[in-house]
């Protein structure tokens, strides 16, 4: 009992000295924060800094209800609270949780992947890292309530995705791939949305406003793959590898250009990925688990350079979006590695153990070989089960929905 006052009273003591340090401190730090879990971070140091500084506002709030499409060309504008059926825009985040600092156990040590989404009723859900799937049960003895603040996590990157609020596909009409401009029109939440539809058109949706949205009409005879926002600029491809850069809030066309290609069998489904502050194009195969092809986009020769090594990183590809991280940054990864979203059915066991991991991949750059993350044990971890180190709070069974505590 005297070892929990006397913790108490070196917190208190803790606080205020914080609480003394210059008024204007908090809010000069909270200018250069990026991130959300950072913004947390600063608010829970005390009561006078949390009070000080006012939670963090997402700009747009998410989920975001989107019009659907009437046909190819024409869509509608206004109320779209009187329509059964809409998109919705959502965000989730890819967090990289470590233990504690205090936790210097090494069996206990390695890093874990978490994808959350927030949703608009203040609730919490977990979501596979690479895929659109929900894990709807948490394993055994894991935490009911997981408080990010107990834990060294950071921000690896924001991932965005519209789905039909039914479940099922518009006339036939999906979203294969969408990219958020970095900054807004004006100060307002004006963001611009670039989106491939199922149908491979371009499409583009201003947020914010009457939600107006438009078929890129320039570009009709092209069979687009995928977008992606690159420092500031939408960068988009089509089948025949022909690269289309817009400027990102007024979508003027900056760049039009096909890159020489290395190899005439590259394949037709071209995604578009991030990777070290450059721009590579990702060649998934047509069939199997092996032979990924990556080339570096060359903008100023406009020619594709081959990767064969990623050297230290790992790239992560997910259905709609990629990020990468360094093996010397987190540990239980092998470098040189891609790890991807696949259309693995693996049976799904009661308690979670297969759900976070059974439609994932994994492919080692270089080495032309690859396959399930199931046959990749020592890979494995990373995702799924939840590390030892998670399961200090009351567990939860098979029924709890674990909630998240990022207040």
């Amino acid at each position: 009992m005297e070892a929990v006052r006397q913790r108490r009273r070196l917190e208190d003591m803790s606080s205020r000295r914080w609480a003394d340090l210059p008024k204007d401190l908090p809010s000069l730090i909270a200018e250069k924060l990026q991130t959300h879990i950072d913004m947390l971070r600063l608010r829970s140091v005390c009561a006078s800094w949390r009070s000080s500084i006012p939670p963090i506002r997402r700009s747009p709030l998410f989920p975001v209800k989107l019009p659907t499409f009437i046909n190819e060309i024409e869509m509608f504008t206004g109320e779209l609270n009187n329509y059964d059926e809409h998109f919705i825009l959502s965000e989730s985040t890819v967090y990289r949780l470590d233990p504690p600092a205090s936790n210097s156990s090494p069996e206990n040590s390695g890093s874990w992947l978490l994808r959350i989404e927030e949703t608009s009723v203040g609730l919490t859900r977990f979501e596979n890292p690479l895929s659109k799937r929900f894990v709807r049960q948490p394993p055994y003895g894991f935490p009911k309530v997981l408080n990010l603040l107990d834990f060294r996590v950071s921000e690896l990157c924001r991932v965005y995705n519209v789905s039909l609020n039914s479940g099922l596909s518009w006339m036939g009409i999906s979203i294969l791939s969408v990219a958020l401009s970095s900054r807004p029109r004006s100060s307002s939440d004006d963001y611009v949305l670039l989106a491939v539809r199922s149908d491979c058109k371009l499409c583009s949706i201003l947020l914010g406003g009457d939600y107006k949205c438009t078929i890129i009409q320039d570009y009709d005879g092209l069979i687009f793959t995928d977008v992606i926002n690159f420092n500031g600029k939408f960068y988009t491809i089509d089948t025949c590898c022909r690269v289309l850069v817009f400027e990102e809030l007024s979508l003027q066309l900056i760049e039009d250009f096909r890159p020489a290609m290395p190899a005439p069998n590259i394949c037709c489904c071209l995604r578009l990925v991030k990777l070290s502050g450059i721009l590579l194009l990702v060649c998934p195969p047509f069939k199997g688990l092996t032979d990924f092809r990556c080339f570096k986009l060359n903008q100023e020769l406009r020619d594709l350079e081959e990767v064969n090594s990623f050297d230290d990183q790992v790239l992560f590809l997910g259905d709609q979006f990629s990020f990468s991280v360094s093996t010397l940054e987190f540990t239980g990864l092998e470098p040189n590695c891609l790890y991807f979203a696949s259309q693995f059915h693996s049976s799904i066991k009661r308690d979670g153990v297969m759900q976070n991991v059974g439609n994932i991949g994994v492919f080692k750059v270089g080495g032309g070989n690859g396959g399930p993350l199931k046959y990749y044990p020592g890979n494995s971890k990373i995702f799924w089960p939840p590390p030892g180190w998670l399961q200090p709070g009351p567990p939860a069974s098979s029924q709890d929905v674990v909630s998240v505590d990022m207040q």
